[in-house]
């Protein structure tokens, strides 16, 4: 397949770089245009659009999409996250079809440009004392954190989702670089956002990073696997105690309230679905956060469930839920079959980049909401278009 025209592709440009800075709204206006210029373009060279195996299951869930909007208990706002949903799910559209070598490599340096920035703001924060917002800590729980990163994402949560992401797509381009002196260049801003990464003390993000870089390595060099394992253990015995004690959080209990807040919002988010099974409470957390508001134990108040299974459940009901486990499920088979079917290594790159990054955010999702923010559903529908990308030939 040849490709002759590149100007379709800038709204997810656009987004890499800006998607941190700017109200989403201009970010999905950016795309929506671009993704209507597309459609010009394949009218205009009248070549047909041929639909992939996961396209179909893609169509299924953006339906019950629809279908949760229009059963929202929040109508406007549903509408809203339905074209923001719309943009994002445009861009996979592009990115699995059209995308080629060339492309993917300006898409992530866009990304790690934006990062460091994002990087070094959340940095700057730590080092200044900004703890933020308090229900971010159990101060008794975890007396020896001063000061949580979190840069322009406002909450360190979500700042390590988008960090895990653009960290996954840095290591791609650094184990994809012919020239060792660029692969060194490039580890620059990986090592700058892993240090924000650890300065946000989300240990959903922590747990979900690890995740994806063992995904990854299985598939680039599983030869590495017992020295990255080794490098794990020593780490322990070599980070400051505030790093280690946080991480020893996962495994031993420390009285943290956030782990009861979150079995509070979980017994009270059940009731909810006696009521809302079929089409959920309508797209988008503030059709949550208002029925919720009707259902809470006490007087724990939540925006989301801090389960994003147990959100899409919510939000769009049983057919939501299931069929979005299956287009998950599906992209994994998909991908999986063309890594271990495909020659090309720089596909096999990018495909397990998409299904690391993603096993990751959803190993966070056991215990948030990686879909609360536009700006990280926007990165999932990225990722899965990296899932089904096959390299395309440029014509000269």
């Amino acid at each position: 397949m040849e490709i002759k025209q590149n100007y379709f592709k800038f709204g997810i440009f656009f987004m890499a770089f800006f998607i941190p800075f700017l109200p989403f709204r201009y970010i999905a206006v950016v795309q929506l245009i671009s993704f209507f210029l597309y459609i010009l373009e394949k009218i205009r060279i009248n070549e047909e659009i041929k639909l992939n195996k996961l396209d179909y299951a893609m169509g299924a869930f953006y339906l019950i999409l629809i279908l949760a909007t229009a059963f929202s208990e929040t109508l406007g706002l549903s509408i809203i996250m339905l074209l923001y949903y719309t943009a994002g799910l445009t861009m996979y559209w592009i990115i699995s079809k059209e995308f080629t070598k060339k492309d993917f490599i300006i898409l992530g340096l866009l990304f790690l440009a934006s990062s460091v920035i994002v990087s070094f703001i959340g940095i700057k924060q730590y080092i200044s004392g900004d703890l933020g917002h308090v229900s971010w800590l159990d101060a008794k729980a975890n007396p020896n954190i001063k000061a949580r990163a979190y840069s322009v994402f406002n909450n360190p949560n979500v700042l390590g989702e988008y960090l895990l992401v653009v960290l996954m797509i840095n290591a791609a381009l650094v184990v994809t670089s012919k020239k060792i002196l660029r692969g060194i260049i490039l580890l620059v801003p990986f090592m700058i956002n892993v240090l924000a990464l650890l300065l946000t003390f989300s240990r959903g993000a922590w747990g979900g990073f690890a995740l994806a870089v063992l995904l990854f390595i299985i598939v680039f060099d599983k030869r590495w696997l017992p020295l990255v394992a080794i490098l794990g253990m020593l780490s322990l015995f070599v980070l400051p105690d505030v790093f280690v004690d946080r991480i020893l959080t996962i495994f031993i209990s420390s009285g943290d309230s956030s782990t009861d807040y979150r079995f509070y919002i979980w017994s009270g988010a059940k009731n909810i679905l006696k009521d809302y099974w079929l089409f959920g409470t309508g797209l988008g957390y503030g059709s949550f956060s208002k029925v919720y508001s009707l259902y809470r134990m006490g007087e724990i108040y939540a925006a989301h469930s801090h389960n994003v299974f147990y959100e899409i459940l919510l939000e769009t009901g049983v057919f939501g839920m299931l069929t979005f486990v299956y287009m998950l499920m599906k992209s994994f088979v998909l991908g999986i079959n063309q890594i271990i079917n495909s020659h090309n290594n720089f596909e096999r790159i990018i495909i397990i980049t998409g299904i690391a990054s993603l096993s990751g955010l959803f190993l966070h999702g056991m215990v948030e909401n990686t879909l609360f923010d536009i700006r990280i559903v926007t990165l999932i529908w990225v990722l899965f278009g990296f899932i089904m990308f096959k390299e395309k030939v440029v014509s000269e």
